[in-house]
């Protein structure tokens, strides 16, 4: 159903359905988390899409508000929006990196009094350690709130 959902949004938009476009849109899908531009091109390249037109693929669908980007670190990455994902926000582990799902259910509906215009969708980041960092630490250790990864 979401891979229906997206080629009618492409066509909404003015934009071609082609097997690159659906290629990009399936390996979003199936990733389960955020991708990296490298990531994706790597994952595309044994698809046979050349990294010219991932890199292209990606542009068009951040314009169409088909995919966002989710900062991870110095990185970039993409994950695709509602509907043709589900609703979510980010906890990022300042230990190991790892980036995980999270559902906040009191900001479903936002309002932003100062907005120059619609809000078309937003995100949450939040920054702690995971439980799994927490549990490989000697009890009561952990670290700095810099936001800084340890690695």
């Amino acid at each position: 159903m979401a891979e229906t959902q997206f080629e009618g949004a492409l066509r909404q938009r003015g934009l071609r359905v082609t097997d690159e476009r659906r290629a990009v849109f399936r390996v979003l899908a199936e990733a389960g988390r955020p991708l990296t531009r490298a990531e994706l091109v790597d994952v595309l390249a044994e698809a046979g899409v050349g990294s010219a037109t991932a890199y292209r693929t990606i542009a068009a669908f951040a314009e169409a508000g088909i995919v966002q980007p989710v900062t991870i670190g110095d990185d970039i990455a993409y994950e695709l929006l509602p509907p043709y994902a589900s609703h979510h926000h980010h906890f990022h582990c300042v230990s190991c990196g790892e980036i995980f799902e999270v559902r906040v259910a009191s900001c479903q509906a936002i309002t932003i009094d100062d907005a120059p215009g619609p809000v078309l969708y937003h995100q949450v980041e939040a920054y702690g350690v995971c439980e799994r960092c927490i549990s490989a630490r000697p009890r009561g250790v952990l670290p700095s709130p810099s936001g800084s990864r340890e690695r």
